[in-house]
């Protein structure tokens, strides 16, 4: 199964729950595409090209310019002609001046149109942060030792409880005796994949520790998350979850799958609103 393929498969996974989560309506509204979410797939190609020693991974999929910055988001997410994006002068015919970037983007994305860009600079701190990436250590051994003979992008499908489910793992690695689960993740910054962590990330933990049982038997009790900040100095760190957390998380993902299966066996109906809480003052 090739990620096309696993895209289209019609079973549950993690964003899906991800999005229930915070409510039936959010996961009505979708997840949309965005140029973070962008820049992170150019994180991880370019860490699995590192880590395998295959420049080609990445090299067919993006193009470094001199351009500066990043890309505009709407001229990167663009999906029709990507010359209605020009701005015009009052004339209708001369180019706005003022654009002179805007329209190098364009130009540049029309004249590599089967790669997608990746300003220069933004591409430096890519490879910062893989370099770091590969030298974060996990069990006193660097992320580089795992990842040499890992797979990458392994889709699973399994059933579990009626429920049809999958996944696609960033990298399984088979170390010492041992398979472990390793995603990867960029970050704004630490606490704020922390935050995550506590709202949906722990879901994730469990849905893909599930699914990769299913595949390989025993494998190590948590995922491993190679977590890399956008901050500078563009440090990494390596997350999992406590272990007097481990059996909650499971509780409460098994919950929230009853409850999603319940709702889309119900029709998949909006709702509106959610449940009373209280907020407590630390004053």
């Amino acid at each position: 199964m090739n990620e096309q393929e696993y895209r289209a498969y019609p079973a549950l996974n993690y964003s899906t729950l991800s999005l229930f989560n915070k409510s039936q309506d959010h996961l009505l509204l979708g997840m949309h595409d965005r140029p973070a979410f962008r820049l992170g797939h150019a994180f991880e190609t370019y860490l699995q090209a590192q880590a395998t020693g295959d420049n080609k991974l990445f090299d067919d999929k993006y193009v470094v310019t001199q351009l500066d910055g990043e890309i505009p988001g709407e001229i990167l997410l663009h999906e029709g002609d990507l010359s209605e994006l020009y701005v015009y002068n009052k004339d209708g015919k001369t180019l706005n001046g003022s654009k002179k970037r805007y329209h190098a983007w364009i130009d540049f994305m029309i004249e590599n149109p089967d790669r997608e860009p990746i300003g220069y600079y933004v591409m430096e701190d890519i490879k910062h942060m893989v370099d770091n990436a590969l030298k974060c250590e996990f069990m006193g051994t660097p992320m580089s030792y795992w990842l040499q003979d890992a797979e990458f992008q392994v889709p699973i499908t399994w059933t579990e409880d009626g429920v049809e489910k999958k996944m696609l793992a960033d990298a399984i690695a088979k170390v010492g005796g041992g398979t472990y689960v390793i995603d990867f993740k960029t970050t704004a910054n630490f606490g704020q994949f922390v935050n995550f962590f506590k709202s949906s990330y722990f879901i994730q933990n469990v849905h893909y520790i599930e699914g990769a049982k299913t595949k390989y038997g025993k494998v190590y009790k948590n995922m491993i998350f190679l977590v890399s900040s956008k901050e500078q100095p563009l440090l990494s760190q390596c997350f999992t979850v406590d272990e007097d957390s481990i059996e909650p998380a499971k509780e409460a993902y098994q919950n929230l799958v009853a409850d999603y299966d319940q709702w889309d066996f119900d029709g998949r109906n909006t709702k509106g609103w959610k449940g009373e809480s209280t907020i407590k003052l630390y004053l």
